[in-house]
Order: structure tokens, then sequence, then C-alpha cells
């Protein structure tokens, strides 16, 4: 199964927060997974390969002071865990059972859970699928296939490329870490041949990103934000036309780039009707 679940949170005082929570939004993470299966939390943590969660920052009607993030008493916001992995999800599902009307503490802060959505209907960045009725639902859809595809990025993105970071929506870097993740974890395989589809069919059409430096604490991440359509050049007519509009929905579940596990990467599919920036609700919005 893959899982979005929403978490609603109402602050339980002014809540401070840094600009970069994501240790400590993972650690919230490993916890809550741990009360239902220690042994599943330990493995999470310690994997070395492709993550099979993300976890979202914290969204809500913040107000900026010097390097804090403020939310008032009451105030409403939001975080989101996702899964790409069966028995995870499972696990995730007890938490919308067990979550609501419960309090958590993150970086000191208290918020009330007031409501966790795992259904597109009752949050736009909560949803339910599994890897063959997403791969079905393109690869095999009578439907015309589009050559373009838009995507909105709302928590910073980065890529590694060696030991280099590049905060850009590079076709190859970002399509190559979904198809890995997608045949790490997916009973469906995209083949062998992905690569060279990857590295000669993919281009950029629109691209209106911004960069942002995050601090862990130790260390700084660069990474950009925005709006991105990827483009395929023609049509072939083949089955990577579709594969093409597969991966760029499983963004949606598996995140991209570094860090997708303490609040980057976060990213959804834009279609042709919605607007080029993230719904209201779903914006991380600041005030000075």
């Amino acid at each position: 199964m893959l899982l979005s679940l929403v978490l609603e949170l109402k602050a339980s005082n002014q809540a401070g927060m840094n600009y970069t929570s994501g240790r400590a939004l993972r650690a919230l993470f490993l916890d809550m997974v741990a009360r239902y299966d220690w042994t599943m939390a330990a493995d999470l943590h310690r994997a070395s390969k492709e993550k099979p969660y993300t976890v979202s920052p914290v969204f809500g009607d913040f107000i900026r002071v010097r390097d804090r993030l403020l939310l008032s008493d009451g105030a409403p916001c939001w975080l989101r865990f996702t899964s790409i992995e069966p028995e995870l999800s499972k696990v995730l599902l007890r938490l919308k059972q067990d979550l609501p009307g419960t309090n958590i503490a993150l970086l000191e802060q208290q918020f009330q859970v007031t409501a966790v959505h795992d259904k597109l209907g009752a949050h736009p960045w909560a949803a339910q699928s599994d890897y063959r009725e997403l791969y079905n639902s393109r690869a095999t859809s009578p439907n015309p296939v589009s050559r373009r595809a838009k995507l909105s990025f709302i928590s910073p993105t980065t890529f590694r490329n060696g030991r280099i970071n590049i905060p850009l929506p590079v076709p190859r870097l970002f399509f190559s870490q979904l198809s890995f993740k997608w045949n790490q974890y997916s009973p469906v395989h995209l083949g062998t041949d992905i690569a060279q589809f990857l590295e000669e069919r993919i281009g950029v059409s629109y691209c209106d990103v911004r960069t942002s430096m995050l601090n862990f604490g130790s260390y700084r991440e660069v990474g950009f934000t925005g709006t991105c359509e990827f483009m395929l050049p023609s049509l072939s007519g083949d089955v990577w036309d579709r594969i093409f509009h597969v991966l760029c929905d499983f963004a949606f579940y598996s995140g991209v780039g570094a860090k997708c596990t303490a609040g980057m990467g976060q990213v959804r599919r834009l279609d042709s009707a919605e607007s080029t920036k993230p719904t209201g609700e779903a914006e991380a919005r600041c005030r000075k």
C-alpha cells in the first residue's frame, strides 16, 4: 500500500520552532512507529538504503521572528507522513485510529492532534493507493497520453550527484531516484532499460523555483521550492510515455531528493486545471 497520512494539529500554547526541525520530526515519526513495532522502527533508523517513508515539515500560519517560527495559541497546522512499504503503511493506519484527541511534543512544544486523514477528499495532501493501481491508472489506461507533467515542490529539495548537491529539478536526477525507489519496493518492476529512457527523453518545459538554505545544526542544506513542468519532447507510442506519468504520480508518496525523512523533498503533481502554486491549506505560510 502507498499511503499519505495527514495529521491536523492545534498548538496548545504559542509554539516556537526552528526553521528546520527535520531531526525532531523524524524522531517523532520513528517514536510513533515504535509504539506498534519496535523492530520495524529500529530497522528504519538503521537502514542505509532508500528509506520507504517521508516526513514533512509542519505547515501553518507562522510568524517569523529572527531565527524562530511562532504559531499562536490554538492556531491550526498540519504535517504528513508517507509510506511506500505495505507493512509500514499498516502501522501508520493504526495511528489514524489512535492519534485523534491525543497530545504530541515536538521540540518541547505541545500540539493536540485534532484529526488524521488518509483520503484525498478529506485533505489535499492525504491519499491511499497501491503500486498496481498507480501503474494501471496510467500504463493501461485508454486515455490519451500528455507530453507534460507539472509538479509543485513545497519543501526545499536537493539532489545528490556524487559528493555534489544540486538544488535544481534536473530530470535525470529526479526520475532516476523515483525509478530506483519504485523498483526497490514495487512488485511491478519497470525494467532495466529505464536509465536510457530517463537520460534521453525527458526535458523541462517550464521552471519557476527559488533556493533557500536550511540549518540542520552541524551542517546546512540548500534546496529549491516552486514549480517545474517536465516534458517528453515527443510521444513515441510505447509504454515509456506512460511510465513517465507513473513516476510523476509516485513522487507524491516517495518524496524526492535528499533528506526526505527530515522534511525535505515534499512534492505533488498539479493537474492542468490547478494553480501552479500549492493550495492555501497546503502552503507553509509565514508572516513577518
